[in-house]
């Protein structure tokens, strides 16, 4: 097939961007003839794929998104291809996926606690939003793109209720994970050093907290809940690892609860499998995540997950390997939850149920699940094609 992807940035880095390189990759090393749109790119994922650079200069986030998904129109009404697949904010596709969900849904339940009072007062990225939302609503719509890919069944049923795209497009393909890069082998090397490193012993119960934006992911209901059950586990301690914007405050509110010898932040890493390997237990109760990767890759260094239902990602646990609570959950939920997982022998016994989870949402399943949609909608687009000529 000749397979168009774009996405209005690639890099080494990010969700949606690991996911283009696998499946670029992916595609090439099956054959199929691969182009990637985008206004930034690093290094190709496979000496077959190839670059074009569309969008040109833009003033601010809301004309860049508009300008690419024009020159995006522009592009693939100009060339022949058999399938189209869109990884952003556009609307010249014949697949579509949410790796970041929706937009509607974030701003109703994530913006608040992603951007600080005064950047909402002033309403700094309102255009942007607007544009977003309005790229969404034209997608999404019952005349949208004709085949959705969502990464949880949670995003699948907001698109279905919030826009009226009709259930039959959509499809649920959930995110995948490197079960090389993430192993639970990593334990008796990078993971214990790490482990010495944040001041841990063999017999402490480590409790590891990742992700960017500490609000968002829940550190707040996180050091609440450890402040609860610190008495009852001596041995609990807390790695937070990640990008935030005011860890000192962080520090000081795990201080104020008590907590201060207990927490260690060890602010943003690139090691974070080591991160994983040092842990016994990984905390993410988010208010809002479509599917956090950072689930099946804990999952896949052997780790149970303590998260919320407003993580897509929780669809692949089970009592064997997780705890799952609502969303609007407090530090009394999180508690409860690490009663059981500090408990003697509890995430020794969930290692391997964990483990066997996230592989069965390993890369090569998801990159075949993914070709699948390609190869339904490269078909669909052929019919259409062939009809069009015979009338």
């Amino acid at each position: 097939m000749r397979v168009c992807i774009h996405h209005l940035r690639h890099a080494r880095s990010g969700g949606t961007e690991r996911y283009l390189d696998y499946l670029a990759a992916d595609l090439a090393r099956e054959g199929h003839e691969v182009t990637v749109l985008c206004r930034s790119h690093a290094e190709a994922p496979h000496p077959a794929v190839r670059f074009v650079r569309l969008g040109g200069w833009a003033l601010g986030r809301g004309h860049r998104l508009w300008r690419f998904a024009r020159a995006v129109e522009t592009h693939c009404a100009d060339h022949a291809y058999d399938v189209v697949l869109g990884l952003g904010r556009t609307w010249s596709q014949d697949v579509v996926r949410l790796g970041g969900g929706t937009w509607a849904l974030y701003l109703e339940r994530a913006m608040p606690a992603d951007r600080p009072a005064w950047q909402r007062w002033l309403g700094r990225d309102a255009i942007a939003d607007r544009i977003c939302l309005a790229i969404e609503r034209r997608a999404l719509g019952p005349d949208g793109t004709p085949f959705v890919i969502a990464n949880s069944r949670m995003i699948a049923d907001e698109v279905v209720r919030r826009y009226g795209c009709p259930r039959e497009r959509v499809r649920v393909v959930h995110n995948a994970v490197d079960t090389v890069r993430f192993d639970p082998a990593l334990r008796t090397g990078s993971g214990a050093a790490l482990r010495r490193e944040w001041g841990f012993s063999a017999d402490d119960t480590v409790l590891l907290f990742l992700g960017s934006n500490y609000a968002r992911k829940g550190l707040d209901r996180v050091l609440d809940g450890l402040a609860r059950v610190a008495s009852r586990f001596p041995a609990a301690k807390l790695a937070v690892a990640g990008f935030d914007g005011d860890i000192p405050g962080w520090r000081r509110r795990a201080a104020a609860l008590g907590l201060g010898d207990r927490v260690v932040f060890a602010g943003g890493r690139r090691d974070v499998e080591a991160c994983y390997a040092a842990a016994d237990v990984y905390l993410l109760p988010t208010l809002y995540d479509p599917f956090a990767n950072t689930t099946v890759e804990a999952l896949a260094c052997g780790l149970p997950v303590i998260t919320t239902d407003g993580n897509g990602g929780c669809e692949v646990l089970d009592e064997a390997c997780g705890t799952v609570l609502p969303w609007t959950c407090d530090g009394e939920a999180i508690a409860g939850a690490l009663v059981r997982w500090c408990a003697p022998g509890a995430a020794m016994a969930a290692r391997d149920p964990s483990r066997a989870a996230a592989v069965a949402n390993r890369i090569e399943v998801g990159m075949a699940r993914s070709r699948a949609v390609l190869a339904e909608a490269a078909a669909w687009r052929a019919d259409r094609l062939a009809a069009a000529r015979r009338v």
